[in-house]
């Protein structure tokens, strides 16, 4: 392989100019100098020159007069090579663009997350309101069954008592039917309605007790499909057999009415130890 005798040797002139070449170097560049290379012959000079003006083989010492501008001539003819800086411009900017892409990544990642506890937050409060109108459910269930088990237990005590007398009223044209139970003793009526169902919007169903041609009213009488069992009523002072009773569909109002004045839905008569009753509207 050839090698460029100029760019061989150049790396060695120093050392030439010097004194301190090895030997082979030194025929070498003679050699080289005598085929009358002109541009290492220059070199050669400058180097020269620059060595006598700056002894450097003799240690540090206050350049002589002249000499620094040599240097810096000799210098800026070598062509400089370029340094790669540890932290040039191009790499801050990469580096910046690499901050904001992971800035984003966490702001996304941050929402993804923020979403994700969002939705187990409205999950659970979901579960909880599910929760909580099953147990509405539950509670109405149980206020029922209590109401149902009391109005059995009022109605045995009724059946049972020796002083009160039971009246079934047999169904009317719509199907209703009522039981009244008499007690005297305790100034009750308790009234079992079935088949009613729901008064028409606006209205509500009355009971009345009739004696001596005088009508008193009871109370409303509930007969919503869900309502079952013994309902009680105040009877009235002096109230005794025989009587009648009344259920009539009045009007839905602040004031109670004073007398009964809309449909009659079933009417009876008790008497001692039986009692009959009429379709709507029709009176014994």
């Amino acid at each position: 392989m050839e090698f460029e005798p100029c760019r061989d040797l150049i790396p060695h002139y120093p050392a030439y100019v010097a004194g301190m070449a090895p030997a082979s170097v030194d025929l070498r560049i003679r050699a080289h100098l005598a085929a009358c290379c002109g541009p290492c012959s220059v070199e050669l000079e400058s180097l020269q020159a620059a060595f006598q003006v700056v002894p450097l083989a003799l240690g540090p010492r206050a350049l002589l007069d002249g000499s620094a501008p040599l240097i810096a001539r000799t210098v800026a003819k070598k062509p400089q090579e370029l340094v790669e800086q540890p932290f040039p411009e191009t790499d801050q900017s990469r580096l910046l663009v690499l901050l904001l892409v992971l800035a984003c990544v966490a702001l996304v990642v941050a929402a993804f997350w923020g979403r994700l506890q969002d939705r187990e937050v409205d999950a659970l409060k979901t579960e909880l309101a599910s929760s909580e109108r099953r147990t509405r459910l539950v509670s109405g269930d149980s206020r029922d069954l209590r109401e149902r088990a009391d109005a059995i237990e009022r109605h045995l005590e009724a059946l049972t008592d020796p002083d009160v007398s039971s009246h079934d009223f047999p169904p009317a044209a719509s199907g209703a039917h009522l039981r009244a139970f008499f007690a005297p003793g305790a100034g009750k009526l308790h009234a079992v309605p079935q088949d009613f169902g729901s008064p028409p919007a606006g209205s509500t169903h009355a009971l009345w007790w009739g004696q001596a041609g005088e009508w008193s009213l009871l109370g409303q009488l509930d007969t919503r499909p869900r309502t079952s069992g013994t309902q009680d009523f105040e009877l009235p002072e002096g109230a005794a057999l025989p009587g009648s009773l009344r259920v009539t569909l009045e009007a839905a109002r602040p004031e109670p009415p004073q007398a009964p004045g809309g449909d009659v839905v079933l009417e009876g008569e008790l008497v001692a130890g039986q009692a009959w009753a009429s379709p709507g509207g029709a009176s014994p």
